[in-house]
């Protein structure tokens, strides 16, 4: 019998839009490796790209809360979930090192967050495959982006 990580009736489509969502930041994150022409744009374009998902991220659990609770109730929340376009923001306007710091370390307090509120039963189970799955691979890419800036 093999091992299934999904539980049942969870679809493993919201992994592959993870990765399809990842997919354009690895490659910004390898083209930085290719040659030394390459790395300032891919650092730029990486950066770039990984603070759209940034915002993408928190604009879909803004929607989602939204949807799910009363106006009244959902204040915090939907408050909470417009930090990760501010981070987005202050990667912008930060040095390359620095915003991808902030970018790896929004990610995975995002992610956190994501796992937490699929435990507690306030999102479905495929946003936290989702989140977990992206989350992964922004994380392998920034490193490896910060990586090829210190060398």
């Amino acid at each position: 019998m093999m091992y299934d990580p999904l539980p049942a009736g969870v679809s493993s489509a919201p992994r592959l839009l993870a990765i399809s969502v990842v997919f354009p930041l690895a490659v910004a994150a390898t083209a930085g490796w290719l040659s030394q022409e390459w790395q300032e744009i891919a650092l730029h374009g990486g950066l770039i790209y990984a603070a759209i998902v940034l915002v993408f991220l928190g604009g879909s659990r803004c929607g989602r809360v939204m949807g799910r609770y009363p106006s009244a109730h959902a204040g915090f929340e939907i408050a909470s979930s417009l930090l990760p376009a501010v981070a987005a923001l202050l990667v912008l306007l930060l040095p390359q090192l620095p915003a991808l710091c902030l970018l790896v370390a929004t990610v995975l307090l995002q992610n956190l967050w994501d796992v937490l509120a699929v435990e507690e039963g306030r999102l479905p189970p495929g946003f936290g495959k989702f989140g977990t799955t992206l989350a992964v691979g922004m994380v392998i890419s920034l490193l490896a982006m910060i990586t090829r800036l210190l060398i």
